[in-house]
C-alpha cells in the first residue's frame, strides 16, 4: 500500500510538472475545427506594415500554421490578441508606450513568396489547405529567462476555438537588427 501511494504521488507531481511547464517550439494544439502548429518564433524589434518600419527596443514574432480539419468553403475568423504573458505578467504593462503589433494570414503559396526567410525555416504539409498567421509583437526589452503564455484566437464562419502555447524565452532565437 505505501510503495502504491508513493507511485501516485509522483504520477501525479509529473503530471502537474508537465502540464505548467513550457514546450518546446514547435507545438501543436489540437481543436474541433482545425490543429495549429506554433511553427516558429523569433525575436525581432520591428514591424513592417507594408510601406513603413517601426523600430522599438525588442519583441517576438509568432508563425501559426493552421490546418483546417474540414476543407469547405469556411472562411477564416481571427481575435486579434495583441499580447502575451510573461510570467504571468502582460508584455503591454511593461512596454513604456513604444508598444506596437502587427497581424497577417497567409495561404501557403503568398507565405512563401512574401516570407520566403520564413518559409524556409517551417515545415507545411503538402496539399493541406494551410493558413499562416504572422502576428509581430514589439516594444520593451523582453528578460532574459521566463515563461510565455501567448492565447491564439482562430476558427472559422466567426466562430473561434482559443489555444494556448507555452514556452520559454530562452528557446527563441534572435532576429534583431
Amino acid at each position: 500500500m505505501g510503495f502504491f501511494l508513493i507511485f501516485l504521488a509522483a504520477a501525479l507531481s509529473c503530471s502537474t510538472l508537465s502540464s505548467n511547464s513550457a514546450a518546446r517550439i514547435p507545438i501543436t494544439k489540437r481543436g474541433k475545427m482545425s490543429t495549429v502548429v506554433l511553427a516558429l518564433v523569433e525575436r525581432q524589434n520591428y514591424i513592417f506594415d507594408g510601406t513603413q518600419t517601426f523600430v522599438h527596443p525588442d519583441g517576438l514574432v509568432f508563425y501559426f500554421i493552421i490546418y483546417p480539419q474540414d476543407h469547405t468553403e469556411a472562411y477564416p475568423s481571427i481575435r486579434q490578441y495583441q499580447n502575451f504573458t510573461i510570467n504571468g505578467e502582460p508584455y503591454w504593462q511593461n512596454a513604456s508606450g513604444t508598444y506596437d503589433s502587427h497581424t497577417i494570414i497567409y495561404n501557403e503559396k503568398l507565405f512563401e513568396e512574401q516570407e520566403s526567410a520564413a518559409f524556409a525555416k517551417i515545415s507545411i504539409r503538402k496539399n493541406s489547405a494551410a493558413l499562416i498567421q504572422k502576428t509581430v509583437i514589439c516594444g520593451a526589452p523582453l528578460p532574459a529567462r521566463g515563461l510565455i503564455l501567448y492565447p491564439l484566437f482562430f476558427g472559422f464562419n466567426q466562430n473561434l476555438e482559443e489555444f494556448e502555447f507555452r514556452f520559454r524565452i530562452q528557446d527563441i532565437k534572435k532576429n534583431i537588427d
